[in-house]
């Protein structure tokens, strides 16, 4: 295995990536390729929007088993076509909900994502000032099958040395409960929470899918600090 920087030409395999995280073809209809496709490119240029580095790991095959994508203030991005994109897909995703009957299971998934958009934007307003002046972790991802074998710690390690390049020790990031968030609780970093969705508000799909209450979370962590 080995470490890779992510670069602009790599848009795509971020895409990619993200585009297993969040299992839309599994969700959605499967008839609608290019609506699956450009909604997974529309929530990914949301979630690495203003990245400004990255790293991705590699299999001895050369497939791109793992990401994580960061962001330092005052850091040029990596996409510069990020802007554009997110305007090209966004207007492709309203195209697609204009013209297409869409379940009302879609309707679901895709109110979640907004719901759960907004929940972030709510956290990082509540807690501004604590959070300023951050690094951030934007995306963080292992494939399935290469769970357990410490590759979100190497990952975090390798972001850890970027840091020391700036004048920044401490970070954040955001995830759901429907994540792997256990795992930034050993590492002891610091938790706020929002509840996005319980028992009284909960779509009836997530009733059966997700643990309720289901919240968004942002975590704290400073690399003096967090166990690695």
């Amino acid at each position: 295995m080995r470490i890779v920087e992510i670069t602009e030409k790599d848009y795509d395999d971020v895409v990619l990536l993200a585009k297993e995280i969040f299992d839309f073809d599994y969700l959605l209809t499967k008839r609608n390729d290019e609506f699956n496709m450009a909604l997974s490119r529309f929530v990914t240029s949301t979630i690495v929007k203003n990245a400004t580095g990255g790293y991705f790991i590699e299999n001895d095959e050369g497939k791109k088993i793992a990401m994580l994508n960061y962001g330092i203030p005052n850091d040029k991005p990596i996409f510069s076509l990020m802007e554009t994109d997110f305007g090209i897909n966004l207007n492709i995703f309203k195209k697609y909900i204009r013209d297409y009957t869409i379940t009302q299971n879609e309707k679901l998934i895709i109110n979640k994502e907004i719901d759960i958009a907004r929940s972030f934007e709510i956290l990082y307003q509540q807690y501004e000032s604590l959070l300023q002046n951050k690094a951030e972790i934007k995306l963080l991802y292992v494939a399935p099958e290469y769970r357990g074998k410490s590759l979100s710690k190497i990952l975090i390690r390798k972001f850890y040395d970027d840091l020391t390049r700036t004048p920044y020790d401490s970070f954040y990031l955001f995830t759901t409960t429907e994540h792997n968030y256990k795992f930034y609780e050993k590492l002891k970093m610091k938790a706020l929470d929002l509840i996005v969705y319980d028992n009284n508000n909960a779509p009836e799909y997530f009733k059966y899918k997700f643990k309720l209450p289901y919240k968004s979370i942002v975590y704290m962590g400073n690399k003096k600090e967090t166990i690695l």
